[in-house]
């Protein structure tokens, strides 16, 4: 910590004094500090900054104020401007009295001071389960009913979503933009309400910001590979249903690094456009899915440590490959809306799922309780059986083989030189595993692609040898799903 600047100048006496010599014809009194150290200053400002906003906490590396609606954030440039007022603060000296002389290393120290004396690294992780809108805030029984409530700190809301609630069943009218808008993307599926109806619970979770709280958490993957679906439009809707601050636009690829996951600090939605066609880091996807603990640096700024609640709404035109394959863990996290209709171009409306945002706010929001509703009565998003069938056919299009080794239930790697499994027998529970995954049999590879991409699998502890009357793969154990395997 910098020692405060001294200035020298004849014995003049008490403080009070100084106070009434310094003080500028026209300008304030001059701030009177005891020592005029970093920590006094980081402590008188903590209880300026109380007495200017009643409430104010550190989390996830930032500043919080309460601001009748929510929690807003305190922008670092704010907090700077508020140190700087120190400069030139007077403090007693043995010669008489000194001033305060700022410079960018005691600014920060007085902020570091302040964030560690502030901080609640949990303040939000434990706020209550809600939707905070314009009028109030709705809360949430076990069953799904629901209560709108005033606003108040205890809440612990970092969002106001832009729309008003009034109660209501969430129907649509049918010439809303809303229902236009779902129409069209679903007409002609069999599952068009249950479809339209799961993208309420979505809404319903992301204004909830419970996406990585639930019992089975899901990313969802807007799925089409023909153009003008409605599949941007929809992740537009998302996107309008809440404040910019509460939104992100994090790819799957770049959740692996920390400069671009600590954006999904704070937020209730992770909205991306396009997945990408390179390989997908599994265990960074799962851990930001799943709400696990993660850490990330912004830019010129300390390491946080921080659960991500945002739920992952995500839109492609064809299905990513995750590095090491598709495990058991990987599809469990996974929820495929297809979105199998081209939109006529008479049906289209330019920008629609902003426009619902912007005209339909009080519309979009009862739409989006409706569905939080059901999803917290069910504890899960309803089942969709065309989104299994979707997540069966990315298995089958990207890697089967690398499905099934890394399924723990079935392939177990166990580096053990004594478990030995002959090719024969890891194809037979290979293929017993396809056929439940529900694979096609023309997609399932034939036993010499199977053996070939289980030797080229790279796995640790796992190996592959070729002996005189079988080859075999050494260091594994698999489930005898046939008798006949024995």
């Amino acid at each position: 910590m910098s020692a405060p600047h001294s200035a020298t100048m004849p014995d003049i006496g008490s403080l009070g004094v100084v106070s009434d010599l310094l003080k500028p014809a026209n300008g304030p009194d001059p701030i009177i500090l005891e020592t005029g150290s970093d920590s006094e200053i980081a402590e008188k400002l903590a209880q300026r900054l109380r007495a200017e906003f009643c409430d104010v906490t550190q989390c996830e590396g930032d500043f919080y104020i309460w601001s009748s609606t929510h929690w807003r954030l305190f922008s670092v440039e704010q907090l700077v401007a508020r140190v700087r007022a120190f400069d030139g603060a007077l403090y007693p000296t043995a010669r008489g009295y000194g001033k305060v002389r700022l410079n960018r290393s005691r600014i920060e120290s007085a902020i570091f001071i302040l964030s560690s004396a502030l901080a609640d690294p949990a303040f939000f992780t434990h706020a209550p389960v809600g939707v905070n809108c314009l009028n109030g805030f709705i809360t949430f029984n076990q069953d799904g009913t629901t209560l709108l409530v005033p606003h108040e700190p205890a809440q612990r809301q970092r969002h106001v979503l832009p729309g008003s609630w009034s109660g209501g069943s969430g129907a649509l009218p049918a010439e809303s933009l809303l229902a236009r808008l779902l129409s069209g993307c679903f007409r002609e599926d069999p599952d068009a309400i249950e479809k339209s109806e799961l993208l309420a619970e979505i809404a319903g979770a992301a204004a909830l910001g419970i996406g990585a709280q639930l019992v089975e958490p899901k990313a969802v993957i807007l799925y089409g590979p023909s153009a003008a679906n409605g599949k941007s439009q929809v992740l537009n809707l998302l996107r309008a249903l809440l404040p910019e601050s509460a939104v992100a636009s994090i790819s799957p690829r770049k959740m692996a690094d920390d400069r671009f996951s600590v954006h999904l600090a704070g937020k209730l939605l992770n909205a991306s456009d396009e997945i990408g066609d390179k390989a997908v880091f599994a265990e960074a996807f799962k851990a930001v899915v799943t709400g696990d603990w993660i850490s990330g640096r912004d830019v010129y700024r300390s390491m946080v440590k921080f659960r991500p609640r945002a739920l992952n709404v995500l839109s492609c035109n064809q299905f990513p490959l995750f590095e090491v394959g598709m495990d058991a863990g990987v599809r469990r996290r996974l929820l495929v809306i297809p979105f199998n209709r081209t939109i006529p171009l008479p049906e289209r409306i330019e920008g629609i799922g902003n426009q619902i945002g912007a005209e339909e706010a009080d519309l979009l929001l009862a739409w989006a309780v409706a569905g939080a509703s059901r999803l917290i009565a069910r504890g899960a998003f309803a089942d969709l059986p065309s989104g299994r069938q979707a997540i069966t056919n990315w298995i089958a299009l990207t890697d089967p083989v690398g499905g099934w080794l890394r399924d723990r239930d079935v392939v177990e790697i166990t580096g053990d030189p004594t478990h030995v499994v002959p090719a024969k027998i890891g194809y037979r529970s290979f293929r017993a595993w396809a056929v439940a995954e529900g694979i096609p049999t023309v997609k399932i590879p034939i036993q010499g692609q199977f053996t070939q991409r289980v030797a080229s699998a790279a796995i640790r502890g796992l190996d592959f040898r070729r002996r005189a009357r079988t080859n075999v793969f050494v260091g594994m154990r698999v489930n005898r799903i046939d008798p006949s395997d024995g």
